[in-house]
């Protein structure tokens, strides 16, 4: 009589937990999903608007003369960068703005 020995390769190993782990989260909302990534994204675009808030001179310097915009002058290109950084945030993490571009559809 032979005993067969049936072993398991990592690499099945691993692509069976993978699979495990895919069917776990296709049952899960792509709202629940999408929610941490939107944190994420907001943190960077909150951070980046209190930066500027907490040294107004040295944001408006920046924009003099680091970033020297063409068409735009730096005080007004300060204040409209602050607040895109302010609100952009607020939306994302409501999910506002990815239904803007639905509304714009008429089929």
């Amino acid at each position: 009589m032979t005993d067969t020995v049936t072993t398991i390769r990592p690499a099945s190993r691993f692509s069976e937990i993978l699979g495990r782990i895919r069917r776990a989260l296709d049952g899960v909302s792509y709202t629940w999903l999408a929610l941490p990534l939107r944190f994420a994204v907001a943190t960077i675009f909150w951070n980046s608007a209190m930066a500027k808030l907490a040294n107004w001179e040295t944001t408006l310097s920046l924009f003099s003369d680091e970033y020297q915009l063409p068409l735009i002058p730096p005080g007004i290109a300060a204040y409209f960068a602050t607040s895109i950084e302010i609100s952009t945030p607020v939306l994302l993490v409501l999910g506002l703005r990815q239904g803007l571009p639905r509304s714009f559809c008429w089929a």
